[in-house]
């Protein structure tokens, strides 16, 4: 399987742009500096009026641990050990000490700072600690005493002394985080909002040299029709009879192959269905290995006849019928999954992709998938 990387946007019609961010603002109780959030009415990750997030204080020592991330709008981009989408909140220990935790607490409720009292644990030097906002009534190690909103709010964090930095944020679209662009940065242009986030990572972007292992606009065989043989992801599989077509394929959209729905357009074939074979060489070689998928509106990719991913679709058995568990319009935002060690082969690999759509009265459907090889040059 696949560690999550990164994991839309505002549910409506099927294509519909995504909900404009409001800004964030950490009014910390350590670090009396001013950030900001800038503004812009077209991108889906960015503000929509400008705001002046303060980081300010009530304390002189800043705290050792910051609020590095949060998502209040979580709808697919990842799950609790429950499998649930809960909306999450992530703490960074930036320094070079280890955090006890015992006698910290999050809120969402400046005057009430200890709404959601931490388990005594530690986040060792450089760690990290993510937390579902859950609601719970009882203590729960990972959960958290009260839930998020997109539609605006705050997220404190407080010190058993009393010091505390709380962030206040506004409209934020579902599966976006708010999130320091560098680990518990502070400053002007902080923070930022990130399509399915990096919950328990890193936000501080790693420099690759990168290769292409499948490159982004590959030809793939696709099968557009209501229905396809129960053995179409398997690498037995005899694809002849399907159609050859350069990425992205779909349609309704930018897409460069457009493939055929069915004679109904209020009534599409919600499925369709593509295979890639490709060599793969030298693997060992990278430091990193990530998948990248364009898809509108859930995928679930196979590797050499076993399941990969789901993303945006039930659990259990997938069939043509299946649809799309919500409508998720991208903007062409490819979607990264870091591969584990392995699960590419030296040699020979294939891909099968199903693609799902969320009605069959969908306006579009889109795919693409690149796998990208990674050397580290600058962390």
């Amino acid at each position: 399987m696949i560690a999550w990387l990164l994991a839309c946007v505002a549910p409506g019609d099927d294509s519909t742009s995504p909900r404009h961010h409001d800004s964030a603002a950490d009014t910390g109780d350590s670090i009396p500096t001013v950030e900001t959030a800038e503004t812009a009415d077209t991108s889906p990750g960015e503000s929509a009026e400008t705001g002046e997030p303060a980081d300010t204080s009530h304390a002189d020592e800043p705290l050792p641990l910051c609020i590095n991330e949060f998502m209040p709008a979580n709808a697919s981009s990842v799950y609790d050990n429950a499998g649930a989408a809960s909306d999450w909140v992530e703490l960074h220990n930036p320094g070079d000490v280890d955090v006890d935790l015992e006698g910290w607490a999050l809120t969402d409720d400046e005057a009430n700072p200890n709404k959601s009292k931490l388990p005594a644990t530690v986040i060792p030097a450089g760690g990290y600690a993510l937390y579902w906002a859950t609601g719970v009534d009882e203590e729960v190690d990972d959960q958290l005493a009260f839930k998020l909103s997109g539609d605006g709010g705050q997220v404190g964090l407080f010190a058993p002394d009393g010091r505390g930095s709380v962030v206040n944020y506004g409209l934020v679209n579902p599966d976006y985080s708010v999130s320091r662009v560098t680990n518990c940065c502070t400053g002007d242009d902080c923070f930022e909002f990130d399509f399915r986030g990096t919950p328990g990572v890193s936000n501080t972007p790693v420099l690759y040299d990168e290769t292409d292992i499948v490159g982004v606009g590959s030809t793939w065989r696709y099968w557009a029709d209501s229905a396809v043989d129960d053995d179409w992801y398997t690498t037995s599989y005899a694809d002849s009879p399907w159609t050859d077509g350069q990425g992205p394929l779909g349609y309704g959209g930018t897409q460069y192959t457009t493939i055929p729905y069915g004679d109904d357009p209020n009534h599409k074939w919600p499925t369709a269905w593509f295979r890639h074979y490709f060599v793969a060489s030298d693997l060992d070689t990278y430091d990193v290995i990530t998948l990248y998928l364009l898809r509108d509106d859930g995928a679930a990719v196979y590797l050499n006849g076993v399941e990969l991913l789901r993303d945006n679709l039930p659990m259990g058995t997938l069939t043509p019928a299946t649809l799309a568990l919500a409508s998720e319009e991208t903007s062409g935002t490819y979607l990264a999954f870091e591969l584990e060690p392995g699960a590419l082969l030296d040699g020979p690999n294939e891909l099968a992709v199903e693609v799902h759509q969320v009605s069959v009265s969908s306006a579009d459907l889109v795919f693409d998938l690149a796998i990208i090889g990674g050397v580290v040059i600058a962390e």
